[in-house]
Protein backbone atom coordinates (compact mmCIF):
# COMPACT_ATOMS: atom_id res chain seq x y z
CA UNK A 1 0.00 0.00 0.00
CA UNK A 2 1.64 3.42 -1.04
CA UNK A 3 2.05 5.78 2.28
CA UNK A 4 -0.02 8.26 0.87
CA UNK A 5 -3.38 5.85 0.96
CA UNK A 6 -2.72 4.43 4.37
CA UNK A 7 -2.61 8.44 5.42
CA UNK A 8 -5.75 8.81 3.48
CA UNK A 9 -7.42 5.51 5.14
CA UNK A 10 -6.00 6.78 8.83
CA UNK A 11 -7.53 10.45 8.54
CA UNK A 12 -10.68 9.38 6.72
CA UNK A 13 -13.12 11.47 9.50
CA UNK A 14 -10.77 14.19 9.16
CA UNK A 15 -11.64 13.98 5.55
CA UNK A 16 -15.47 13.71 5.30
CA UNK A 17 -15.60 16.41 8.05
CA UNK A 18 -14.03 19.01 5.56
CA UNK A 19 -16.75 18.03 3.00
CA UNK A 20 -19.57 17.83 5.74
CA UNK A 21 -18.61 21.29 6.58
CA UNK A 22 -21.74 23.80 6.37
CA UNK A 23 -19.35 25.92 3.83
CA UNK A 24 -18.81 23.07 1.23
CA UNK A 25 -22.28 21.98 1.78
CA UNK A 26 -23.86 24.77 1.22
CA UNK A 27 -21.58 25.72 -1.95
CA UNK A 28 -21.97 23.04 -3.09
CA UNK A 29 -26.15 22.85 -2.65
CA UNK A 30 -26.68 26.06 -3.49
CA UNK A 31 -27.47 26.94 -0.01
CA UNK A 32 -24.98 29.15 1.04
CA UNK A 33 -25.76 32.54 1.69
CA UNK A 34 -24.34 35.48 -0.39
CA UNK A 35 -22.94 37.42 2.57
CA UNK A 36 -21.41 33.98 3.73
CA UNK A 37 -19.44 33.31 0.64
CA UNK A 38 -18.67 37.23 0.14
CA UNK A 39 -16.85 36.83 4.18
CA UNK A 40 -15.07 33.73 3.50
CA UNK A 41 -13.45 35.24 0.12
CA UNK A 42 -12.46 38.58 1.99
CA UNK A 43 -10.49 35.85 4.69
CA UNK A 44 -9.09 33.91 1.44
CA UNK A 45 -7.83 36.96 -0.32
CA UNK A 46 -6.22 38.58 2.68
CA UNK A 47 -4.41 34.89 3.18
CA UNK A 48 -3.01 34.66 -0.13
CA UNK A 49 -2.18 38.54 -0.39
CA UNK A 50 -0.19 37.34 2.81
CA UNK A 51 1.24 34.03 1.48
CA UNK A 52 2.15 36.11 -1.90
CA UNK A 53 4.07 38.62 -0.21
CA UNK A 54 6.19 36.18 1.85
CA UNK A 55 7.12 34.37 -0.69
CA UNK A 56 8.58 37.29 -2.48
CA UNK A 57 10.00 38.63 0.59
CA UNK A 58 11.83 35.12 0.75
CA UNK A 59 13.20 35.25 -2.74
CA UNK A 60 14.41 38.48 -2.64
CA UNK A 61 16.64 37.04 0.53
CA UNK A 62 17.99 34.71 -1.92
Amino acid sequence: MKFTTQLRQENNSVWQQIFDCPFITGLTDGTLAPETFRYYFIQDNKYCVAFYDLHQKKLRLK
